[in-house]
């Protein structure tokens, strides 16, 4: 079948593409003037990271002949189209091209995006609602599937455990962890053999949901930024765990920033008596975080440091500051780990 030269995206399929990325947490410009004869610079703006340069084309009924042909290594190709076929799909996804359809098949997989849908079929003139409930939007790292994910990196074990069991360690609804586990099933990070799941992949799961920690999970767990004294600190409670810089005394001696997770009753508490014996004042350029603590039972960065956060969420945190001290010391604790360094390949 032969490429159709200057034709334009009907506007029904650029609208219901435009709402199925909105859907995944994805936000677009206008895509109404999309063509097949020429490419469109756009950016695409997840939720969970910086913008995403792409050269957006409507491709209907074939991948063009002149693919793919990015301008730069940091601009991605975007095929959209009224249905990808499995077959097409399945293609596209091993070369790395990016797609969506108005069905809300798509594939898009950057640092701090990781969308993945399959399996919904044609349905020409169908509306929104009309989707197969079963064929969910699959970003791995929005905010509660994050806290999913980030509990079976901690303890790959949780791979194969019951919902209950799973939800519990990560904080979410029964509903959150199913579906996270089957995204993850679907993306490949889990695989089934049997009864039985278990981790694969997970070095490259914990870069990317590290890179999508920082304006993802971390701060919608975020409740108070201040200033204040960080080696003066009065932090020493059983419902604080203390994360970057100061969860690494090891590999950095005189920290100037610090991150904490308080268990609080209430989800946005702030705990007012700690902020007060620590004299720090907001500031929201400050060197103090706070966040929620979102798991239960799950163990510290290492067994010499019980009043740490999980391993992974003290490497998030570093790589999340984005500062060379920071950012070796993440390279090296992440070495140092048993729990990271162990993690499936």
């Amino acid at each position: 079948m032969s490429f159709e030269f200057g034709v334009r995206i009907p506007p029904e399929v650029a609208t219901e593409i435009h709402a199925r990325l909105a859907e995944y947490g994805v936000t677009t410009p206008d895509l109404s003037a999309l063509n097949a004869d020429h490419e469109q610079y756009l950016d695409l703006r997840p939720s969970t990271a910086d913008p995403l340069p792409v050269q957006a084309l409507y491709s209907p009924n074939t991948v063009p002949p002149h693919w793919p042909h990015p301008a730069d290594d940091d601009t991605h190709l975007l095929l959209l189209d009224d249905h990808f076929h499995g077959r097409t799909a399945a293609h596209l996804r091993s070369l790395g091209v990016w797609f969506c359809d108005r069905a809300g098949n798509a594939y898009i997989r950057a640092p701090g995006v990781m969308i993945d849908v399959r399996g919904r079929p044609r349905a020409p003139g169908s509306h929104l609602s009309s989707a197969p409930s079963s064929a969910r939007p699959m970003n791995l790292f929005s905010a509660r599937r994050a806290q999913v994910v980030c509990a079976i990196l901690t303890e790959p074990s949780l791979a194969g455990a019951s919902r209950q069991r799973l939800a519990h360690h990560s904080g979410v609804s029964l509903g959150t962890a199913q579906n996270t586990v089957d995204a993850l099933l679907d993306s490949g990070f889990l695989v089934a053999e049997g009864r039985h799941r278990h981790l694969v992949h997970g070095g490259k799961l914990l870069d990317l949901w590290a890179e999508a920690y920082r304006d993802g999970l971390g701060a919608n767990s975020t409740v108070f930024i201040g200033s204040g004294e960080v080696e003066a600190r009065q932090t020493t409670t059983p419902d604080v765990s203390l994360s970057g810089e100061c969860a690494v005394p090891q590999l950095i001696r005189h920290p100037q920033t610090l991150t904490i997770y308080v268990d609080t009753p209430h989800r946005d508490e702030l705990p007012a008596q700690l902020i007060m014996r620590n004299r720090w004042r907001r500031d929201p350029h400050g060197n103090i975080t706070i966040r929620r603590k979102f798991w239960t039972d799950l163990p510290p960065a290492s067994d010499s440091a019980l009043d740490a956060a999980p391993a992974p969420i003290v490497y998030a945190d570093l790589i999340s500051a984005r500062e060379p001290r920071q950012a070796a010391a993440a390279a090296e604790f992440r070495m140092q780990s048993v729990r990271l360094d162990s993690l499936p390949a």
